[in-house]
């Protein structure tokens, strides 16, 4: 066997999900070849926990494994919970691990060694937490070219720049996945070799209560149908019985049976693509099978009013140039669909209504953002030529203008250390106080989660002046980025 160091270099791209972790590597770089390597594609759930017996750490399938057996603490859900104060450094830890497992399973299975990798990240994903995942990256030995926003990357692993001659396109992608859903509309502009993605709205979908909706939100509500007796599933068999036989602890077997249970709802509901009907075999009862019916996920575990809601939003949120007030959806020029769950018609359907929804194959939708990760990390490194891309990497920051309005004063990709000025003309305002909202984001659309805080201004009024005076104010607002941190000041200089 070739030691590291003699194999061939690879770049790969990065997609850290809160249910699975996938890599793709992008080959054949000295060939300069558009094509990602499709056999080398790595996915595993994206869970950690700690092996008490052997010490260390587990990642994936087996600590999972070990999660449920041992009822040991499982870390999951790491790309939201990333710099979550409890167990913070703990949670860091949990993601170098899970990435120096897939790195290590990718280069072998390749037979190549990694040299640069690109990570896909959420728009709304902070400073602090982009420089947290890249910080996870170097602890695990893992070469970070560069960050590209999801739907950055779904764009290139679709290829659709290579679809369009010159101009631009109004694209909407929707990622349905484990924990949410989330609609954004981005404007993919090409002028010969040179293509730029830019956000122009982004919405995700809610319950009334707030909750977001995605994959883990359709599993409760089918494990709840299943513990009122409402789907035809052989009911679990007590501990009781279970202790009789004498074969594992009752409570390590009752957590067996619920990591069973929830395994077999999660593949039915994923199995349930173009059929009516699904059946399966349930391991605690060889001899029944377990059936899904499709019209028993549409009546018990369907969220199409809030997941249509979010899709609407953000298309009537999408303002540019030819829309100033928001897009209809025959403005959408295609849309584009990634995330596990969209491989269930539940979920694909609501988006069938646009003129033109991105055909996919084989469960491409679920590798779209890795394979664009990889193929943002060949441009990037020089091994992809014909296509020049940088991708938004840090937010712009800027002041809240209006209702749903957000001004840059600071753009995006601005290093640390940038400094920006702008001024603000404010006639006739003859309040004493002014409350500024400072934001951060990536589109010209404000989001109550992308805010920084406000800052309160006191106005001075000038001598002589009164009501029936003309007023102009002039409120100048610096920003100083200095490495993660905004520096903001305000000034009334009427």
């Amino acid at each position: 066997m070739a030691r590291i160091a003699e194999r061939p270099p690879i770049v790969i791209g990065v997609d850290l999900g809160n249910a699975s972790c996938r890599m793709a590597p992008w080959r054949n770089v000295n060939s300069h070849s558009p094509t990602p390597d499709t056999m080398g594609f790595r996915s595993c759930p994206a869970v950690v926990a700690r092996d008490h017996e052997e010490g260390g750490w587990l990642a994936g399938a087996s600590a999972l494994e070990v999660a449920y057996r041992d009822g040991v603490e499982l870390f999951d859900h790491l790309k939201d919970g990333i710099l979550q104060e409890r167990g913070a450094n703990a949670r860091k830890t949990a993601v170098q691990r899970l990435l120096s497992k897939l790195k290590f399973d990718l280069q072998a299975e390749c037979a190549a060694r990694v040299i640069d990798a690109v990570l896909s990240v959420p728009y709304s994903y902070t400073l602090k937490q982009r420089r947290a995942l890249r910080n996870a990256c170097s602890l695990a030995g893992l070469p970070v070219a560069g960050l590209i926003n999801e739907p950055e990357a779904a764009v290139l692993g679709y290829r659709i720049d290579e679809q369009i001659e010159e101009g631009s396109e109004r694209i909407l992608v929707f990622d349905a996945g484990a924990t949410r859903c989330t609609a954004s509309v981005v404007r993919l502009s090409k002028q010969g070799a040179y293509i730029d993605i830019e956000l122009l709205s982004e919405a995700h979908a809610v319950t009334e209560e707030g909750e977001p909706v995605g994959g883990d939100r359709i599993d409760a509500r089918l494990l709840e149908m299943f513990e009122r007796g409402r789907l035809q599933i052989p009911p679990l068999p007590s501990t009781e019985e279970q202790a009789a036989g004498d074969q594992m602890d009752p409570v390590e077997y009752e957590r067996w049976l619920r990591q069973q249970l929830r395994r077999v709802l999660r593949e039915a509901r994923h199995q349930l693509s173009g059929e009516t009907s699904f059946e399966f075999s349930v391991p605690w009862a060889e001899e029944s099978l377990g059936r899904l019916a499709l019209d028993q996920l549409e009546r018990w575990a369907s969220f199409d009013t809030e997941i249509t809601a979010a899709i609407q939003m953000a298309v009537q949120g999408a303002r540019d140039r030819d829309a100033p007030n928001g897009l209809r959806n025959d403005q959408i020029d295609r849309v584009l669909i990634t995330g596990a769950l969209n491989g269930s018609p539940l979920i694909r359907r609501l988006v069938d209504h646009f003129p033109h929804v991105e055909p996919c194959e084989d469960g491409f939708e679920e590798y779209a953002v890795a394979y664009g990760a990889a193929r943002c990390a060949a441009i990037l490194t020089g091994r992809c030529e014909g296509v020049v891309f940088r991708p938004r990497e840090t937010p712009a920051f800027g002041i809240r203008t209006g209702i749903d309005t957000f001004d840059k004063v600071i753009p995006e990709n601005a290093p640390p250390g940038f400094k920006a000025k702008k001024v603000y003309t404010l006639p006739n305002r003859y309040a004493d106080r002014m409350v500024l909202e400072v934001c951060q984001g990536f589109s010209r659309r404000f989001q109550d989660e992308l805010s920084l805080g406000a800052k309160e201004l006191p106005l001075q009024f000038p001598e002589g002046a009164g009501k029936g005076t003309y007023l102009e104010r002039e409120i100048h607002v610096e920003m100083d980025l200095a490495d993660t941190r905004l520096l903001v000041t305000v000034t009334d200089r009427t």
